[in-house]
This record gives structure tokens, sequence and C-alpha cells, in this order.
């Protein structure tokens, strides 16, 4: 029995394929690029920020490159309603973490509280020890 050539696979197995070639391709990178920055960087808070812009600039690239193998085939109003029900089912699986994200930009811009001030949020007191990009950190004071 001989092995399939590359145009005897079905649609969806050629698609699958490329799949894989793309996420193994963009892991490599990413694992290439981080060991570059483990090596020429030594400030670790520089390193932790290069680590965040290549996951995030790689994922975005992944996501375009996989939707376009998959997506290749649909016309202009299947995509736009394709890209209806993605977005709709993004933002209600999505609903908290985006909520959080957008109370964090009121917190960032607006400053109602900074690091070290002492704040009460639904009955929990305490010090403001740390912003992140959906949370705050607070040492709580009194009951424990």
């Amino acid at each position: 029995m001989t092995e399939p050539t590359l145009a005897q696979l079905l649609p969806w197995q050629l698609n699958a394929l490329l799949t894989g070639l793309v996420l193994g391709g963009v892991l490599i990178l990413r694992w290439l690029i981080l060991r570059g920055v483990r090596v020429r960087v030594d400030d670790a808070r520089m390193r932790y920020r290069l680590r965040g812009i290549t996951t995030y600039t790689l994922l975005a690239f992944a996501a375009v490159s996989v939707g376009a193998i998959w997506l290749e085939g649909l016309q202009g109003d299947q995509l736009a309603t394709y890209f209806g029900f993605a977005t709709a089912g993004a933002a209600i699986a999505l609903r908290d973490p985006i909520v959080n994200l957008v109370a964090w930009l009121y917190i960032t811009f607006m400053r109602p509280f900074r690091v070290g001030d002492r704040i009460e949020v639904r009955g929990q007191k305490g010090d403001v020890v740390g912003q992140d990009a959906f949370s705050f950190k607070m040492l709580e004071l009194g009951n424990w």
C-alpha cells in the first residue's frame, strides 16, 4: 500500500497539517527569540516585557494564519456571519476578563487609588500592594 501524496489528502487533513506546521513553527520561533532575550538582556523587568510582547505578537500571528488556512473557501457574506458569531461568542465567554480589563483601565488612568493606599472594597479593608492587568492585590487588615 502506498502512502498518500500531499495532493491526495482531504481538505481538512491538509488544513490540519498546515495548522500543525504553523503552530510548531510559532513555538520554535518563540523559543528561539526568548532564548536570545535571556542571553542578551540582563534586566529581569525588560525580559518579562519582551516575553509578553513576543508571546502576544506570535499568538496573534498564529491566530491570523490558522484562520486564513481554515476560512480560505468562505465568501464575504459567510465570513461576516462567521466573525459575527465568533465575536458574540467571545464576548459572552470572556465577559468577566473584559469587565476586569475595563476596570483595570479605569484604575490605571483615573487613579482612584495607588499602591500603598488603604482602601475598602465590599467590606474588606486593606493596603494596596500591587496592580496587574486583571486585578489588584490588597493586603487585608483585620477580619482574618
